[in-house]
Parts: C-alpha cells; sequence; structure tokens
C-alpha cells in the first residue's frame, strides 16, 4: 500500500482542524438539548397530570452509591500526525492512507461515586490505540529524521486521557435528570514512526518516536438521562478537555450517547455511538508537532452497581 503525504489541513492550519472540533461539538450539543427539551417536556406533564415517578429498575442502577462502568469501542475515522521543521516543507502523514479503515479498538472506564442526591465524583480511563503501515511515495523528513521513498513505514499513535471531575445535578425530574461539572485530567500523547529501506542484501532504518504527558489540565463535562421505562435508559454525556500547558495547545473533545438496559438493579448493559475529536500542537523550538484525530464507532459497555 502507498504511504502518501497530504498537507491539505496543514495548509488550513488551525482553522481546518477547528472546523473538525465544531463538527463534532455542534452534534453533541443538539443531542443533549434534543434529550433535555423532550424529556423535560414529559417531567411537566407528569408534574401538571399530579402522575407519580414511575418504577426504575435502571436508575436504581445508575443512581446507586457506587458504578462502574467498562466498556469498548470499535473505532473508524480521521487520523493525522503532522511535523514542520524550520527550512524544511511541512509532512502531514494521514491514517486513512495506511489502512484505518480495518477500524481500531479503543477502551474506557469510569469510576462514579455518588456523595448525595446532587453531587457525585468521578474518575475515568479513555484509551486509544491506533496503528497501521504503508510505503512511502516520497522522501520527506519527520521531526528530524529523514525517510526515503520506497521505505516499509509504521506508524503508531496512542492516546491516553485520565480524568478526575465532580457533577452538580442542577435538574432532577420525575424521567430526567441533567449534571454539569468539571475537573482536572492528564492527556498522554505517543507517536511513534519508523521506516525500512532494503537496498540488496542491507537494510537502511529510520526511526522518530515520542510521549508526552500533559497534566494538570481543566476539564467540563455534561451528562443527560431519560428514563423511557423501567429497565431501560437514554443517556448522553459530552465534554470539552484542555490541553494547553507548557509547549501544548489544543482540546480533547468526546460525546458519547448509550442506550442503557438494567438486567438487575446492581448489573446492565448499554449500547452507544461514540465519537472523540483529538486536536494538539507540540511547539518546539525549532518544530512543530501536530496530532489531528477524529475518531467514531459503536460502543458496548457494562455496568455493575454496589
Amino acid at each position: 500500500m502507498a504511504f502518501a503525504l497530504e498537507s491539505s489541513c496543514w495548509a488550513g492550519g488551525s482553522n481546518c482542524r477547528k472546523s473538525r472540533l465544531v463538527s463534532l461539538g455542534i452534534p453533541g450539543i443538539l443531542a443533549l438539548l434534543g434529550i433535555t427539551g423532550h424529556a423535560i417536556a414529559e417531567d411537566l406533564s407528569d408534574a401538571g397530570s399530579h402522575s407519580t415517578a414511575p418504577s426504575s429498575t435502571v436508575f436504581n442502577l445508575l443512581d446507586d452509591r457506587w458504578l462502574l462502568s467498562v466498556g469498548a469501542s470499535r473505532l473508524r475515522g480521521e487520523a493525522t500526525v503532522g511535523a514542520s521543521i524550520d527550512g524544511l516543507p511541512p509532512a502531514e502523514i494521514s491514517l486513512n492512507d495506511l489502512g484505518l479503515e480495518e477500524r481500531d479498538t479503543s477502551y474506557f472506564s469510569d469510576l462514579t461515586y455518588r456523595i448525595n442526591e446532587r453531587w457525585d465524583v468521578q474518575v475515568s480511563l479513555y484509551s486509544f490505540d491506533v496503528s497501521s503501515s504503508g510505503m512511502a511515495e516520497r522522501d520527506f523528513s519527520f521531526g528530524g529524521t529523514d525517510f526515503t521513498v520506497g521505505a516499509e513505514l509504521d506508524l503508531g499513535l496512542d492516546v491516553d486521557a485520565y480524568l478526575l471531575h465532580a457533577s452538580y445535578r442542577v435538574y432532577d425530574g420525575n424521567r430526567f435528570d441533567l449534571q454539569l461539572g468539571g475537573g482536572i485530567h492528564a492527556l498522554d500523547l505517543g507517536t511513534s514512526i519508523r521506516g525500512a529501506l532494503s537496498v540488496g542484501e542491507n537494510e537502511v532504518s529510520g526511526q522518530q518516536s515520542s510521549s508526552s504527558l500533559l497534566a494538570p489540565v481543566p476539564n467540563l463535562r455534561a451528562e443527560a438521562r431519560w428514563h423511557i421505562a423501567d429497565r431501560l435508559a437514554v443517556t448522553g454525556t459530552t465534554g470539552w478537555l484542555s490541553a494547553n500547558v507548557g509547549d501544548y495547545e489544543g482540546d480533547f473533545i468526546y460525546l458519547h450517547l448509550q442506550t442503557v438496559y438494567s438486567i438487575t438493579e446492581q448489573l446492565g448493559v448499554a449500547l452507544g455511538y461514540q465519537r472523540t475529536a483529538v486536536d494538539v500542537t507540540e511547539s518546539r523550538s525549532r518544530s512543530q508537532i501536530v496530532y489531528d484525530v477524529v475518531l467514531d464507532g459503536a460502543t458496548l459497555t457494562l455496568k455493575y452497581a454496589f
């Protein structure tokens, strides 16, 4: 498979990447507003008719003192790593040209402690591991390392987010509740590119890798939950994570919609849809490294209350 270098998004600069973040954020906001508006309307209708809150096994699950959620997602989308050095043309590597369509798996987990009826605290982990391989179509330099046309390339991109945040229930109705919150987090970014070129019986290779931990930086979060039936609920979560610290600037934005089914009051399963965007730029003394990732896919989550 040919390894293509692109410059369209790099040439577009931050405006190109920000447009992708906007395309992610707007659907997330609209989804939460849609759930919120419809569910609050039902709450007001229930209040006007003096009806009582419906029995909800699923809310008993979600509102227990401790709630552990563990899930996985099969993601696809766009992932690009770009590098530029003073005096050299920029190199931008798109994983779409390296087989990302085969999908990569991400993992996530949440542990929530409910302090009281209004407040809860949550610790979360999101982990993305994308890798692919291909052949260089021309000579290029990436992060100070030269790669030659025809070289077999292996590219890896790892993004891990560790979150600690608190949420406050701003609306708590019969069928619906809305939580807003924020906290701090750490982002662990890692990228590696390795090239090998066979010349006769000899192999010439080059490798460039980097790993950076960004912490502590702030985040914001919103979650809406709508009770549909005794064992069924729809939830929507969206959040913004800053990456502005030290030599880094950018954002990590996510949207997660789920349909939760409560098997018992302690055990549940959820099917959902997740969309994630990472836009981070590292500025060095004479160079820049850009991470630009937009991924989405279906999710499967197990929930256990105790």
